[in-house]
This record gives structure tokens, C-alpha cells and sequence, in this order.
């Protein structure tokens, strides 16, 4: 894959049918840290919050920390619209009934978390579509998991991906994970609709 480097960061280019979760998992691979960080970059996720994120990670006191849009009352005014949080709501209900190991987050379908490099280690990913967070909850089970509030911003450019053909990309992702976290065997995501590959783990 290029990657276009400079003293404060790396970009990673990666091909358009990885989506979010693919190009995440490729990120995976690529960072150095002890701590690795996942968030939007159209500043939805406020890097505000990343403070607060991070510390218990990096204090060792959890292994992984998420963002909860949920914490507050306003905290979701990034979700444009009632039926946008109908369908926000609904799809949190449906994770949480679905996947036991998800209801340690209060928001496991969000975008913004923390996670030691160690927990991803030898561990095979297999994202679809945008919810990376959920695929390494249950992938990986991190023993202690935090939640962190935050306000979730009003998009300032460009629009939601979320359309019928990602709505059948959740589900069935989620029919997949759902499994895995019962540990029934189930038949891997067809390449064209997963990701770019399996990720190996940090290296």
C-alpha cells in the first residue's frame, strides 16, 4: 500500500472497496503506538475528547475506551433529523439483544475509541462496512472496557455514507458477529464485500 510519510504522521492509502473498517484494519497494521486511536476525521469526534479517551488506556486501567454519544442529553445533535436517531437508537437495541459482549459499551456502533496495540495482536479481523469498533469487541474481548461522553458535532462538510446497501452490510455483519460471540463457526464475509484482507494484528 503507498503511504506518504512525514515526521508527525503516515497516510495510508487504501482502495475504495475496504470502506471505514477496512481501512482501519490496514491502519492497525501500520501504527507503532502503544495506544491506538480511531476517529472520524470530518470533526464529528471532537479532538477534545481524545484526552479523555486515551488517559485510562494509556494509564493501563482499561484496555479499551469508547465514546459515548449517548451520555447526555444533546450529545447526539450529530445525528441530523429524529428518524436519523430512531434508526440510532434501534440499531444500538438490536447489537446489545444480538451481542452479548457489546452491551460493556454504551455506544457500540460509534466511530471514536481507544484500544492497546496489545489487544489486537494475533488477532484476525475481518471488518465490513463502518462498525470497526463492534468487530474488535468481540474479535478481540478486551478485558476491562470504559465509556467516555461526548457531544457528537453536526457534519460540517460532505454527507452520511449510510444508505440500503450499508444497512445490509450491518446486518449481515452483524449476523456474523453475533455468531462469533456465541464461538458458533460461521463462513467469512465474501471479499467484495469485506474488507481489503484479514489484518494480522499490530505490527
Amino acid at each position: 500500500m503507498p503511504t506518504l510519510r512525514s515526521v508527525l504522521c503516515t497516510v495510508l492509502a487504501v482502495v475504495a472497496e475496504a470502506a471505514l473498517g477496512g481501512a482501519v484494519s490496514a491502519g492497525f497494521q501500520v501504527a507503532r503506538g502503544e495506544v491506538i486511536v480511531v476517529m472520524d476525521a470530518d470533526l464529528q469526534h471532537p479532538p477534545e475528547a481524545l484526552g479523555a479517551v486515551i488517559a485510562p488506556v494509556l494509564s493501563g486501567k482499561e484496555e479499551l475506551v469508547a465514546g459515548n454519544r449517548y451520555a447526555w442529553a444533546g450529545g447526539t445533535s450529530g445525528l441530523a433529523g429524529w428518524h436519523r436517531r430512531l434508526v440510532s437508537w434501534a440499531c444500538k437495541a438490536l447489537v446489545h439483544a444480538l451481542v452479548p459482549s457489546s452491551r460493556r459499551l454504551a455506544d457500540p456502533l460509534g466511530g471514536l475509541f481507544a484500544v492497546h496495540r496489545s489487544v489486537l495482536e494475533g488477532v484476525a479481523l475481518r471488518p465490513c462496512g463502518y462498525k470497526i469498533l463492534l468487530e474488535v469487541m468481540v474479535r478481540c474481548q478486551p478485558r476491562s472496557v470504559g465509556n467516555v461522553g461526548f457531544d457528537f458535532a453536526l457534519r460540517e462538510a460532505g454527507k452520511s455514507k449510510a444508505d440500503l446497501r450499508e444497512g445490509l452490510l450491518f446486518l449481515r455483519h452483524l449476523a456474523c458477529l453475533a455468531a462469533a460471540d456465541r464461538g458458533d463457526v460461521v463462513a467469512p464475509i465474501p471479499p467484495i464485500l469485506a474488507s481489503a484482507g484479514p489484518a494480522p494484528g499490530v505490527q
